[in-house]
């Protein structure tokens, strides 16, 4: 516990290492159900776009691929049903990430 535990205002929902059931439901995505949408050389890379998509509602777990030679080797896994809104929004945020920007 944090050395403030008292201060903090009751939320009702138990922690498990920080996380709330909803983060950690967020957070994994069972194997018949997966759906690749991404593939990453660098892991915290993956990590980021994940944590987008969770930010967005959408379950997303990043884990290894299980296909050898890939030039990828970290994949980006969401659930079936949600793969097709988890590619658009990754997509919007990359074409946004890429326009130019004034500077104020």
């Amino acid at each position: 516990m944090s050395p403030n535990h008292h201060d903090q205002e009751p939320t009702g929902e138990h922690t498990i290492m920080g996380e709330t059931p909803a983060e950690l439901e967020l957070a994994f995505v069972p194997p018949q159900l997966r759906e690749a949408v991404r593939s990453f050389e660098d892991a915290s890379e993956a990590e980021l776009a994940a944590g987008y998509l969770r930010a967005n509602g959408i379950a997303a777990e990043v884990g290894k691929m299980m296909i050898p030679g890939l030039q990828y080797e970290i994949a980006l896994w969401v659930r079936r049903p949600d793969a097709a809104d988890a590619r658009r929004l990754l997509d919007e945020a990359d074409a946004t990430a890429r326009s130019p920007r004034a500077v104020e």
